[in-house]
């Protein structure tokens, strides 16, 4: 389970659920920094993330533990205060947590899931991905494509079928996103879990063979995508 901002808290302020191992400390300035630590860094540099979205303080109970430290600017931007940026720079990272993991329960004291889709950095993508690999380790699916990339795992007998959308959206009109041209996939590699060594590995609809190595619960094999969509098909 993940929880971010608001949404984990009631109407007076306190974790809507013990499970979540928090204690919470009031509200957080407007602008606070995300130091992720080791477990949830994958991919990110080993500085402050300015988050743009305010949440509220807070610390781990007993048995849980910080992934995330949150970092405080020197002051909050106001009628009398100006840094001539979007925030201002950060101070020092202070003892509350910005990310905590109880069990299988990460509460985020910021909302990494609004924030991304207010601004679309990426460091809290990566966040965010990083985090839910803490609850989900073995994922049905693991690969090496683009960010814009879109999968759906479908079950039909025995077999796994994988859907692989790769279209590029573009700003081509005011306020309106066209999705018009596939985004090519050349040898991305992809794992499936899977719980046996399959018969067969292949794109469909041409159904065109593809080698694969069965290891560690994974089919692992390597894809070519040239017109958006195909579909990987495990034969059990």
């Amino acid at each position: 389970m993940f929880v971010s901002g608001q949404a984990a808290l009631d109407k007076q302020g306190q974790p809507i659920l013990e499970e979540m191992g928090i204690e919470v400390s009031g509200e957080a300035p407007a602008h606070t920094f995300l130091h992720a630590r080791e477990k949830v860094a994958n991919g990110l540099a080993d500085y402050g993330y300015v988050m743009y979205e305010a949440g509220f303080k807070m610390k781990p109970t007993e048995g849980a533990e910080t992934l995330v430290q949150m970092g405080e600017a020197y002051f909050q931007r106001d009628y009398n205060h100006f840094s001539g940026h979007s925030y201002t720079p950060e101070d020092l990272v202070t003892e509350y947590a910005a990310v905590v993991k109880n069990n299988k329960v990460i509460t985020a004291s910021v909302p990494l899931i609004e924030a991304y889709g207010k601004h679309a950095a990426p460091n809290y993508r990566i966040l965010l991905g990083n985090c839910i690999k803490q609850l989900i380790p073995e994922p049905l699916i693991k690969d090496g494509g683009p960010s814009q990339l879109e999968t759906t795992v479908v079950r039909k007998d025995e077999n796994i079928i994988v859907h692989l959308i790769s279209f590029c959206p573009e700003r081509r009109a005011d306020n309106l996103d066209i999705v018009e041209d596939p985004f090519l996939l050349v040898e991305m590699p992809i794992s499936v879990k899977n719980d046996k060594q399959p018969k067969r590995v292949f794109l469909a609809p041409n159904e065109n063979d593809l080698e694969f190595e069965y290891k560690d619960g994974y089919v692992h094999t390597r894809v070519t995508v040239l017109d958006g969509h195909k579909m990987l098909v495990v034969e059990n």
